[in-house]
């Protein structure tokens, strides 16, 4: 959607300069608009990593995957731990 279109571009080019709480609110909207939206879930779960918040990253992701296996009836194939070392 355009809203989620809007937040990425403002997280990319905030990018340093946002705090880890907005980063975590801005992904979290994102998400709102596009449940499935993969860049959204790295930058979400990178930075509640950063805030040392590790099992919520790992629930975060595990919903993920779940409402992505529900939708497409594929596996996601992006492992948690990649998601938390290759965020932009």
């Amino acid at each position: 959607t355009e809203v989620d279109s809007i937040l990425s571009k403002v997280y990319k080019a905030q990018n340093g300069k946002l705090e880890t709480e907005i980063i975590i609110k801005l992904a979290n909207t994102i998400l709102l608009f596009d449940n499935l939206n993969e860049q959204a879930l790295g930058i979400l779960i990178k930075a509640l990593v950063v805030e040392g918040k590790h099992g919520q990253a790992q629930n975060v992701y595990q919903s993920f995957a779940k409402n992505y296996k529900a939708l497409y009836n594929e596996t996601f194939n992006i492992e948690y731990q990649q998601l938390v070392e290759n965020v932009d």
